[in-house]
């Protein structure tokens, strides 16, 4: 129970509940299918059989959606988190980065699977029924592979699921798993038929037993919520409803609540009671409450009413302080085998990052808000005390899993073991796959129940991820996971899919000539971002892009004035500072160029791109230290960035010939050379790197081997000028 809170006095109920259900896993045969054989299971039972140590390892992963550690530390360099702040001193810790699109659903199924959503087949909150049509919550069956629960519990290891995105219908497990169903609001007032019910829980009966256990809208008092928000009793009982609704915050956050105790209690209980080896908990709570209330957070900007500001400002801190409490209860709940690892999918924005607009206040505004950093903590058995982790991934989370507890990684899993939190090392070789089949059975028996009259549907359209018929969302995240990595063909075909059935979106024409800009399609380009303006004159990025594809064709003075207009119109937006930047420092206004770089830091601090043209211009006026320091940091944000890789190593190649001391001289070319080898060791199809390490050899002397670099760059990019402008110097034509 968490220290503070109210439990609608059934403690009696809930240890019967537990009793209920030891008594229902010895009748019903949790095991998701026979026990694996060939040979993927003889190298997983070699690998555990290598890690004994591992066997006695048990996993909690706390996942606590749109946590950030701008909006936690304050708060706990001021003594007010006391649990976050004991996991980051006895623990690791690091930020966690996210993948596109920045979408909760999308996001924990990465988490949870070690795969991106192309693989994953989780794209949306929503999918629409190809047989009804009507809009459906996105079923657990939509996942096309094996969960990191679903290996586990394969193998013999015992795992408990509690309120996890996109689990509905509930999947046999070997444990047990209460689906995101069972939220408080969508059980109580939604379709309740006893197929679907039998659905929410493995094993099936556990729907029944907890039933009554789940915290409702009515067990909430006012004061809990006047902890939170500054409200009469009179509000308190006129916003009462049993669904939540647009607009109606203080009933809202009465329904999500609800649903943080209930998760918290069972997720809790379950995990003292069954013991099991492994359990992963979600929280929605930190984030629906940021969509609700962060427009309202201090300081109070100027357009928020000062009657609304007395009224919520406090909410997110004391959001904050809940899930601190919730955490306390779940570190005291530890064993002295127990590894706790908490995750968020994304960051939150705050502060001066805050958008004019609040997720309830326009449809589909709600993930603008997200940041692409959220929190990685590790606590517990074998984690290396005050470790930082740098450059984390969403990817990397199943693989860590699995490597505490001995299992190896897969090939087709992304991420890595986040080996710098741990003292223990994780299984040296990977399998090449778990997926065997095994999936598409489950999924075949999961297909039989589809929710109807869904009520997750109006909570998430209150908090503004729906317009109420969308049916192109689908489209959309997949397409923006394809531009992200780069597959520019397989995007545009997704975001004219969209258009298609959305011709009037100006974000659809805003993404498409994102396409196209990253084709070099300048015109098409073009066309598109001033159809996204002409469709929505509030996009701001639409008008922004079209002042880089107007300088990239050559119109510059034009581009440099759309800019310093969008500047001056949106004084807070990081990209117009940015892009102001560069136009500036093209045109020779170094210094107020500068300020534009640092104005946008100022502003996002973990803002990669302005960390980067900050470096670029540090480097081109000779400031060589303080460009690595810029491009250092930036890779502390993102340790896959080889463009950056590259900047440092041409930062410290062209630092070494200005120092005057012959063997600090030599010193930096090796480190130079250093970072170069760096980059071909992990980008080796990058040919910048070659043409660079081609340049050092020859200042050294080495023309044979810079005639290697050169040769290989070519075969990397044939129409690379720079490159065969210095091989035909080094043979002398």
């Amino acid at each position: 129970m968490i220290p503070g809170m109210k439990i609608a006095n059934r403690p009696l109920l809930v240890l019967a509940v537990l009793l209920a259900l030891s008594a229902c896993a010895r009748k019903e045969t949790p095991r998701e299918g026979a026990v694996p054989t060939g040979p993927l299971a003889a190298e997983v039972r070699a690998s555990l059989a290598a890690n004994p140590e591992a066997a006695r390892t048990r996993v909690l992963v706390l996942g606590f959606d749109g946590a950030d550690f701008d909006i936690l530390d304050p708060l706990i360099e001021a003594g007010e988190l006391p649990n976050f702040a004991r996991v980051k001193r006895e623990g690791a810790w690091g930020k966690l980065r996210s993948i596109t699109p920045l979408l909760s659903p999308v996001i924990w199924t990465t988490i949870a699977t070690g795969k991106g959503p192309a693989e994953h087949g989780i794209l949306d909150f929503v999918v629409r029924d190809p047989k009804t049509g009507e809009m459906l919550s996105t079923p657990s069956y939509n996942r096309r592979v094996l969960a990191v629960w679903n290996i586990l519990g394969a193998y013999g290891r015992s795992v408990g699921v509690v309120g996890w995105m996109v689990t509905w219908p509930a999947e046999p497990v070997n444990g047990f798993l209460i689906s995101d169903l069972l939220d408080p609001m969508g059980w109580h007032y939604g379709d309740r038929t006893d197929e679907r019910r039998e659905q929410t829980t493995w094993p099936p009966s556990l729907a029944g037993e907890i039933e009554s256990s789940l915290v409702t809208v009515d067990d909430v008092t006012f004061e809990e919520v006047r902890r939170f928000l500054d409200i009469p009793v009179e509000t308190f009982r006129k916003t009462y409803a049993r669904a939540h609704r647009p607009g109606n915050l203080v009933n809202n956050f009465r329904l999500l609540l609800a649903a943080a105790r209930t998760f918290q209690d069972l997720g809790l209980g379950l995990w003292k009671e069954r013991k099991p080896d492994f359990q992963a908990t979600y929280f929605e709570f930190f984030d629906a409450c940021c969509h609700t209330f962060m427009p309202y957070a201090p300081p109070r900007r100027d357009f928020i009413d000062p009657k609304d500001y007395e009224k919520y400002h406090r909410a997110v801190a004391e959001v904050c302080r809940f899930t601190d409490r919730q955490l306390g209860a779940w570190l005291d709940a530890a064993d002295e085998n127990t590894v706790v690892l908490v995750v968020s999918d994304h960051g939150f924005r705050s502060g001066r990052q805050r958008l004019r607009e609040g997720s309830e206040f326009r449809d589909k505004t709600a993930a603008l808000w997200h940041r692409p950093y959220g929190i990685f903590l590790a606590w517990g058995r074998g984690v290396r005390k005050g470790a930082r982790v740098k450059g984390a991934s969403v990817y990397d989370i199943t693989p860590t899993i699995l490597g505490l507890m001995g299992f190896p990684a897969a090939e087709d899993m992304r991420g890595r073991f986040l080996s710098e939190a741990f003292e223990r090392k994780p299984p040296a070789a990977r399998v090449k796959s778990y997926e065997s089949g095994r999936r598409e059975e489950v999924i075949r028996r999961m297909r039989k129940v589809v929710a109807k009259d869904d009520p997750r549907l109006r909570k998430i359209q209150a908090l503004g991820y729906l317009g109420g018929t969308d049916t192109t969302g689908g489209h959309l995240n997949l397409a923006a996971n394809y531009l992200s990595e780069g597959k520019l063909d397989e995007a545009l075909k997704e975001y004219q899919a969209a258009s298609l059935q959305d011709p009037a979106s100006g974000m659809i024409h805003l993404n498409i000539g994102d396409v196209y800009l990253r084709m070099s399609e300048w015109e098409k380009a073009l066309r598109e971002y001033q159809a996204a303006a002409s469709l929505d004159p509030s996009l701001v990025q639409a008008r922004l892009r079209e002042a880089v594809v107007l300088r990239r064709l050559g119109r510059k003075e034009r581009a440099l004035q759309l800019a310093r207009d969008l500047v001056r119109q949106e004084p807070e937006n990081v990209d117009a500072h940015v892009e102001l930047g560069t136009f500036l420092q093209d045109a020779g206004e170094v210094a107020e160029a500068e300020s534009m770089f640092r104005k946008a830091l100022e502003l996002e601090p973990d803002s990669l791109e302005a960390r980067n043209r900050l470096g670029l211009l540090l480097l081109k006026t000779g400031r060589y230290e303080a460009a690595e320091k810029e491009f250092s940091a930036a890779l502390d944000l993102e340790p896959a960035a080889v463009r950056i890789w590259n900047n440092l190593a041409v930062t410290r190649l062209n630092r070494a010939p200005h120092l005057r001391d012959p063997q600090e001289r030599e010193q930096a070319f090796d480190r130079a050379l250093e970072t170069l080898n760096l980059i071909i060791e992990r980008f080796p199809d990058y040919p910048n790197a070659y043409y660079n390490r081609a340049q050092l050899r020859e200042l050294r002397g080495q023309r044979d081997r810079a005639r290697q670099d050169l040769e290989k760059a070519l075969r990397l990019r044939p129409d690379y000028p720079k490159a065969r402008a210095l091989l035909r110097r080094l043979a002398g034509r």
